[in-house]
C-alpha cells in the first residue's frame, strides 16, 4: 500500500470513528458498507435497502414535524391537561371553512399566552433531537417546513436558527457550529453525481462530500452550499449566492459562484453600523 493510500485509510477510519461516536446511534445504520461509502465520499448505491428505508422514515418524521406540531395543538393540549386553568381558550369557528377550529386558537390573556411559543419550540426541538438529527445543541430553532435527506448525518451547534424551507441533503456529514443563522430557502447539498453519464444514468452511482459551517456564520436567503465546502467562522453569505469552494474565517461572500467581497472587520463599531443603517432607511423613505 502506498503512503498516500495508507494515509487515506487512516483518515477514513478516523472519520468513521467520529461518525459512530458523535451521531445518534439510534438512527444511523450500523456497519452498513454502503452507508460508510456514502459518508466517506466513495461511490455508493443509493438504493441500498437500508438507505431507502432510512430516507422514507425521515420523510414521514418530517411530514409530522412540519404539519402536526403546531401552536394550536400545544394550546389545546394545555386546555385538556389543565381544565381548571385560568387561561381561557377559544377556538375560531367559521361555517365557510369547516375544521378551522382544529387549526386556529386564540388566548384571551396575552400575558398568559406568551409561554406557548416556547413550549412549541421545546416540543419541536425534542422531536428533531429524538427522531431526525444526528446531534443538536442547546437553544436551536427550526422554522417549518424543513427537509432532510437522512437527518442523522447532520450536526448543529448551540443557538442555531433555521428559517423556512431549508434543505439539508445530508448524504455525507453536515456539521454546523454555534450561533449560526440560515435564511429562508438555504440549501446545504452534500450529494453529487459522476460526470460520466454511463455511471450516473445506468449504473446508478452517487457520491457525497461533507459540508462544514463554522461558528457565527450567517447564510442569507436561498444560498446554495455545494458538496465538500468548508466555511470558516463568522462568514456572511449574501442572498442567492452559490458557494462552490471553501473560504477562510470572516469572509463576506456574494455571487454565482460566490467570491470574497471583503474581509469582515470584527472591530467595526455596531453603534456606527446601526446609525448608518438608519440613515439609509431615512433616505429611502424620503425618495
Amino acid at each position: 500500500m502506498s503512503p498516500s493510500a495508507n494515509d487515506q485509510k487512516i483518515q477514513d477510519e478516523k472519520f468513521l470513528e467520529y461518525i459512530y461516536t458523535h451521531l445518534n446511534k439510534q438512527l444511523i445504520p450500523s456497519a452498513n458498507p454502503e452507508y460508510e461509502n456514502m459518508v466517506l465520499g466513495r461511490p455508493y448505491n443509493p438504493v441500498d435497502p437500508e438507505l431507502v428505508v432510512k430516507r422514507c422514515l425521515v420523510n414521514d418524521y418530517l411530514t409530522y414535524f412540519n404539519n402536526e406540531i403546531t401552536l394550536s395543538g400545544i394550546m389545546k393540549d394545555h386546555a385538556a391537561n389543565e381544565p381548571n386553568s385560568s387561561t381561557e381558550l377559544s377556538l375560531a369557528k367559521d361555517p365557510e371553512f369547516p375544521g378551522l377550529e382544529d387549526m386556529v386558537a386564540t388566548i384571551t390573556d396575552l400575558q398568559k399566552a406568551s409561554k406557548f411559543p416556547q413550549l412549541l419550540q421545546d416540543k419541536r426541538s425534542r422531536f428533531l433531537n429524538k427522531y431526525v438529527l444526528g446531534k443538536m445543541g442547546r437553544n436551536c430553532f427550526f422554522e417549518p417546513p424543513v427537509f432532510f435527506d437522512y437527518g442523522f448525518n447532520t450536526i448543529v451547534g448551540d443557538n442555531f436558527y433555521c428559517n423556512f424551507n431549508c434543505v439539508f441533503l445530508d448524504c455525507s456529514l453536515i456539521e454546523i457550529g454555534d450561533n449560526v443563522m440560515l435564511g429562508p430557502g438555504v440549501n446545504l447539498l452534500t450529494a453529487t453525481h459522476p460526470l460520466s453519464s454511463a455511471e450516473r444514468n445506468f449504473k446508478g452511482i452517487e457520491l457525497s462530500y461533507p459540508i462544514y459551517i463554522g461558528d457565527q456564520c450567517w447564510l442569507g436567503s436561498n444560498v446554495v452550499v455545494c458538496p465538500g465546502v468548508r466555511l470558516g467562522k463568522r462568514c456572511v453569505v449574501a442572498a442567492g449566492a452559490v458557494v462552490t469552494k471553501s473560504f477562510d474565517d470572516g469572509c463576506l461572500l456574494a455571487g454565482v459562484p460566490a467570491k470574497v467581497i471583503r474581509v469582515i472587520d470584527e472591530s467595526e463599531d455596531i453603534d456606527e453600523f446601526v446609525r448608518q443603517q438608519k440613515q439609509e432607511l431615512d433616505r429611502l423613505q424620503n425618495i
